[in-house]
């Protein structure tokens, strides 16, 4: 299944989520990522009543992922945390990932601290 998702309903979407003039047009990476993780986190919908837990589990990924954003300084990739007023100004974001609870989420997580763990535990012995 795709990943259908609308920024419409944003207040100011036309200037937050896309960057650039014309034909450089793109879209914004903290909007690109906010898409991509209401996948992994299990929030569909950032509301009013949505985006600080949205918030809360974003970067608890991230504190296991590492910064999703990044600019280049010097030829080099540096990463950053989405900040929670980032997921604020995004209220209205919508995609048709499923929904998760608290608990099914923070199977996930452990499941994903787990599997990191077990990573390098084999590394750690030569396998």
């Amino acid at each position: 299944m795709s990943l259908d998702w609308g920024l419409h309903d944003i207040d100011g979407w036309r200037t937050l989520c896309y960057e650039g003039e014309e034909d450089d047009r793109r879209m914004n990476p903290v909007t690109n990522t906010l898409i991509w993780e209401t996948m992994s986190i299990g929030i569909p919908r950032i509301t009013e009543k949505t985006w600080e837990e949205f918030a809360r589990r974003i970067h608890i990924s991230q504190q296991i992922h590492g910064g999703y954003i990044y600019k280049i300084e010097d030829h080099v990739k540096k990463y950053r945390f989405v900040t929670a007023a980032e997921v604020k100004s995004h209220i209205g974001l919508h995609t048709n990932a499923s929904s998760k609870t608290k608990t099914v989420f923070m199977k996930d997580i452990y499941g994903w601290m787990e599997k990191m763990a077990n990573g390098a535990i084999k590394k750690e012995k030569g396998e």
